[in-house]
């Protein structure tokens, strides 16, 4: 079990079962499949934390680190909460500096272009970011694994997984995204667990999600700041990293 208070150096899984969607998109090794052999049914609305749709606000111009997140309107960034399909076609669009609200093209059969992420999940999925499942589906609130987050972002990051020669942990040997976790692993951008495992269909949390994102940008955590939710205080090991989404950073 990992330890209640990861190394910010890591970024462990959040909570337990498979997301089950595919993290894949265009390009990279097509001999590895979309998806994971096994998916686990749905979980019902009352199990998925439902962003508004301001939840996460656009970023601005390229080239510096703008707020990609924003929390709650209670006041709350629920870091531990698993992170959505959904929200993270939002950040990547924001990352990429998209125009919310334009050229909606949606061709999944459960987003309706009413979808308060409708507008970033046809852009990333025209970027190639993410597909969608077999059956036309994109099911935007399935929570994204650690199997899935580390392709898709290869996918953002233009990387080809690594052809697969040694195997680093226990758990992804034959794992339908193992080439993508392995580059991640070696390029240094995210690390397995102290017993050798990656732990690929863990959840991602939201506080995960913006430590790995800052690294791979290179944004320095903000750690000299007031906090700004009721859930986070500078005790919590991925506050700088919070806040740097949040407020963003200095080029």
């Amino acid at each position: 079990m990992p330890s209640t208070t990861p190394d910010p150096g890591s970024i462990p899984g959040g909570g337990s079962g498979n997301g089950g969607a595919s993290g894949g998109a265009g390009g990279g090794n097509n001999n590895i499949p979309e998806t994971p052999m096994v998916v686990e049914p749905t979980p019902s609305p009352t199990e998925i934390p439902m962003p508004s749709p301001t939840d996460i606000p656009s970023s601005g111009e390229i080239g510096k680190l703008k707020a990609y997140m924003r929390g709650y309107e209670d006041n709350t960034f629920r870091p531990e909460n698993s992170l959505t399909r959904a929200e993270m076609a939002v950040i990547l669009a924001n990352l990429d500096g998209a125009e919310k609200g334009k050229n909606v093209n949606i061709n999944y059969k459960d987003v309706s272009k009413d979808h308060w992420a409708a507008w970033a999940i046809s852009y990333v999925s025209e970027k190639g970011y993410f597909r969608g499942y077999e059956n036309n589906e994109f099911r935007p609130d399935r929570y994204i694994t650690r199997a899935e987050l580390s392709v898709v972002l290869c996918k953002y990051l233009n990387l080809e997984a690594t052809d697969i020669s040694d195997n680093r942990f226990a758990d992804i040997e034959g794992h339908w995204a193992q080439g993508f976790i392995e580059r991640l692993v070696s390029d240094g951008y995210i690390r397995g667990y102290p017993d050798n495992t990656f732990r690929p269909d863990n959840n991602v949390k939201r506080s995960e999600c913006v430590s790995l994102i800052n690294r791979i940008l290179g944004a320095e955590p903000l750690k000299n700041v007031e906090t700004r939710f009721t859930d986070v205080d500078k005790d919590y090991w991925a506050f700088g990293d919070i806040m740097a989404a949040v407020l963003g950073t200095e080029e």
